[in-house]
């Protein structure tokens, strides 16, 4: 897996909204399509 999207997924888990959407922020949009791009290749595979 992705170790950026490892490490949104556990922060989102495990941290307030807030510390969430600052961890999003920090990502340029680019970044964020290819991390949504491997999220749901990742379930498509039946990885999550």
């Amino acid at each position: 897996m992705n170790k950026d999207l490892e490490g949104i997924i556990k922060t989102y888990s495990t941290c307030p909204h807030k510390d969430f959407s600052n961890v999003l922020l920090g990502y340029s949009k680019d970044n964020l399509v290819s991390l949504f791009s491997d999220l749901l290749t990742l379930y498509n595979q039946g990885s999550v």
